[in-house]
C-alpha cells in the first residue's frame, strides 16, 4: 500500500503502476512532487507489460552488502608512474597489458 498526497491509501498493483507511467499526476505519492513526465504515447502497450515484469522480477533480488568507502586518502598517481610493489593493477579496457600479461610493466606511448 501507498499513502497519496491527498491521504488516501493506494494498491500498488499492475493498475496502479501502468497508470501511474501513463498519468502520473492522477495519484501523487505522499511525500513526492508531481514531476514525473506521462509515457502515454510513447510506450507500446508491449512496453509497458516489459516494465511491469522487470518490476515484478526485482521482487526476488535481495540487497547486496554496501561496501564502505576506504579509510584513507584516495592518491591517484601521475600519468606514466610506476605502480608500487606489490599494488594491484586492473588495466585500462584496450590496454594491451590486458591481453598480454608478458606486456605488464612496460611502458606506452601517449595516443
Amino acid at each position: 500500500m501507498r499513502n497519496t498526497a491527498d491521504g488516501r491509501e493506494v494498491l500498488i498493483d499492475e493498475a496502479y503502476l501502468t497508470e501511474s507511467m501513463m498519468d502520473p499526476r492522477a495519484v501523487i505519492a505522499a511525500g513526492f512532487q508531481p514531476v514525473m513526465p506521462s509515457y502515454q504515447g510513447a510506450l507500446t502497450p508491449a512496453e509497458t507489460a516489459a516494465i511491469l515484469e522487470y518490476i515484478r522480477s526485482l521482487r526476488d533480488v535481495h540487497p547486496v552488502a554496501v561496501v564502505p568507502p576506504p579509510a584513507g586518502e584516495i592518491v591517484v598517481p601521475p600519468t606514466g608512474a610506476r605502480p608500487a610493489a606489490g599494488s594491484t593493477v586492473v588495466p585500462a579496457a584496450g590496454d594491451a597489458t590486458a591481453s598480454d600479461p608478458s606486456a605488464a610493466g612496460t611502458a606506452r606511448s601517449a595516443p
